[in-house]
């Protein structure tokens, strides 16, 4: 049975001779050119034979478009259910040079942890892949777009500033964290701030590499050093993780009453350590 205005080649799908394979590529391109650039992508993943691929952009061109649930991809799939952010932990850096931790709890609540030592909480909402949360009372307001394990989106504070941002999502559990020393020169050096580590992991949760993605070059090598004796959850069958720490470095005045220049560390939402140091005091 046919229909009227149906490309009759839509019930001959088997492969085009090659007479007519020219054609066939013709209608092909005809239509992928009709399309926007995510539906062009995916459906040269698709892998049909020229001419059933062709009757498939017919469909999804206009004829039948509820047909499209018939070929989904990855990427459609993500798309159509995106995964909650309950239960999941952030690392989200700014173009204001912030970075934090944000933990996404149920009921819609969020805690977080700032490289700088600020902290606070906050709630959150998702609608399929737009998410949206605030901070401390809606200081800050924050919209953006969910893609897999990246988030990216605009910050927007009550005094009227904004600033971009991107996170992304911790991909293993901590199950031994580890800090660094405050290197003796960048103490004399004055020198504070934050460090990013990108560090791998293989399946049994070894650190594989570790990389730094800014901060002071005086506090990376050390930085890097001391992510690649972390540890964290097994993952069976899943080859590589990864998993993005905050080493944030604070220079206190010195204490000349008490004989202590190096403070003990503080670990926060289990990605984030504060390496502490006291100034050495002047000697006469």
């Amino acid at each position: 049975m046919r229909f009227a205005g149906w490309p009759s080649f839509l019930f001959n799908i088997e492969a085009a001779p090659n007479k007519r394979l020219e054609r066939t590529r013709h209608e092909r391109a005809s239509l992928l050119s009709n399309l926007g650039e995510p539906l062009k992508r995916n459906v040269r993943h698709l892998h049909m034979p020229n001419r059933l691929s062709v009757a498939f952009l017919t469909l999804w061109a206009g004829t039948l478009p509820i047909l499209i649930v018939c070929a989904p991809t990855a990427a459609f799939a993500e798309m159509a259910n995106p995964s909650s952010l309950e239960g999941s932990t952030w690392e989200i850096s700014d173009s204001n040079h912030q970075a934090y931790i944000f933990d996404f709890m149920a009921r819609s609540k969020l805690r977080y942890v700032a490289a700088n030592g600020t902290r606070g909480r906050g709630s959150w909402k998702q609608t399929d892949n737009t998410v949206t949360f605030e901070i401390n009372g809606h200081f800050v307001q924050y919209k953006g777009i969910r893609m897999g394990d990246e988030m990216h989106g605009e910050a927007k504070y009550r005094d009227g500033g904004s600033a971009e941002w991107a996170a992304f999502r911790q991909q293993a559990l901590v199950t031994t964290p580890n800090a660094p020393k405050y290197p003796p020169i960048a103490a004399a050096a004055h020198v504070s701030g934050a460090v990013r580590v990108e560090v791998l992991l293989d399946s049994a949760g070894q650190v594989t590499s570790a990389s730094a993605l800014d901060g002071h070059a005086l506090l990376r090598k050390i930085s890097e050093t001391a992510a690649k004796d972390w540890r964290f959850d097994s993952a069976g069958d899943v080859a590589v993780r990864k998993v993005h720490l905050i080493f944030s470095f604070f220079l206190f005045a010195a204490d000349c009453k008490k004989d202590v220049i190096n403070l003990a560390p503080e670990y926060l939402l289990s990605y984030m350590v504060n390496v502490r140091r006291r100034r050495q005091c002047p000697s006469y």
